[in-house]
């Protein structure tokens, strides 16, 4: 059973027809800038956690670095320190010396 259809409801039909095709174009559009985003998303997420983990490993290594260069520059102190009492012991040391020698007890 054919129907004939008016002038203005084959027009309508017709642009309900349109309509949904450029619905179905639409969305098939979205779910494609969809997927897009959020493959990107994905990736941003992944880059992040792999420069975490570096700025971790970076980290790490210069609170090592800093603990190696601040017991390297203890060491030259404790020496020096060490060759200053020598050195002071030495003088007062020939000191006395010289003033025992002085009063004839040596």
């Amino acid at each position: 059973m054919e129907e004939k259809c008016g002038e203005q409801n084959c027009y309508l039909g017709q642009r309900v027809k349109t309509l949904e095709e450029q619905f179905k174009v639409f969305q098939d559009r979205k779910n494609a800038d969809h997927h897009e985003i959020f493959s990107r998303l994905g990736e941003l997420e992944q880059l992040a956690a792999v420069q975490a983990e570096r700025d971790k490993t970076i980290n790490d290594k210069l609170d090592k670095l800093i603990d190696w260069q601040e017991q390297q520059q203890g060491k030259p102190g404790r020496l020096q320190e060490r060759l200053i009492e020598g050195a002071l012991l030495a003088v007062v040391g020939g000191f006395v010396g010289y003033l025992l020698a002085l009063a004839g007890i040596v």
